[in-house]
């Protein structure tokens, strides 16, 4: 199946948004410290207040409702770029498994832009017992369902990418290091460079796809 016309342009401008996220959520890193605290609401929910209510978390969390639908959107334009390739019924599942995963991220990134600040702020006055609303332990399992199904999803993605020829073989590995890395990153500025990493390899797909339709020819001049 070829790709024409406007599918090739959705497939080109979405994988630039999608690496436009990856730097979207860099930037939004380097606002606040190591995030963990949000998940110690209840074991100290002093610096659990601390942090919400401090200026640069409504940016971190307003990148993650900006970033996460870009990444709805590029990973769908992948999958496009990846219709008619050997590995296609891979792609389709690998962007099924990161989508959904990016909207469940989206309605996170919703909850802790608009509640957590006045929780915050209600437990600094000295009511720490809200801090039970804030609690992310309850979503633990979904959160471990959503990052392996994102890894899985990649994974998948990065196959058929792989096979493809319509891409460079590296971009699709190149992603998945760099989600990763933020699963498993000890430091602030690996967490940092981790969402670079990854938005870099989107970025690197749609530049060498740019003068070329999906699957590596030269697009055909309109009469």
């Amino acid at each position: 199946m070829q790709i024409k016309g406007s599918y090739t342009w959705f497939v080109r401008i979405g994988l630039i948004l999608i690496g436009v996220a990856g730097y979207i959520f860099a930037i939004g890193d380097a606002m606040i410290p190591q995030e963990f605290g949000m998940f110690s609401a209840t074991e100290d929910p002093k610096g659990f207040a601390e942090l919400v209510t401090m200026e640069g978390f409504r940016f971190w969390t307003l990148r993650g409702i900006i970033g996460a639908p870009l990444e709805t959107i590029g990973t769908i334009a992948l999958f496009f770029g990846l219709i008619g390739s050997p590995k296609e019924t891979w792609a389709f599942w690998g962007m099924l498994l990161a989508v959904l995963a990016d909207l469940f991220g989206t309605g996170m990134f919703m909850i802790m832009y608009y509640v957590f600040p006045h929780v915050g702020e209600v437990i600094l006055e000295g009511n720490t017992a809200v801090a039970s609303v804030a609690s992310l332990e309850g979503f633990m399992p979904v959160m471990g369902f959503m990052f392996l199904g994102t890894v899985v999803g990649l994974i998948l993605l990065a196959v058929a990418i792989w096979q493809s020829g319509r891409f460079p073989k590296w971009s699709g590995v190149m992603a998945v290091v760099g989600f990763l890395a933020l699963i498993i990153q000890t430091s602030y500025v690996i967490q940092i460079l981790a969402n670079v990493v990854w938005g870099s390899a989107y970025l690197w797909m749609a530049v060498y796809s740019w003068n070329r339709l999906p699957w590596g020819q030269p697009e055909p001049e309109l009469a």
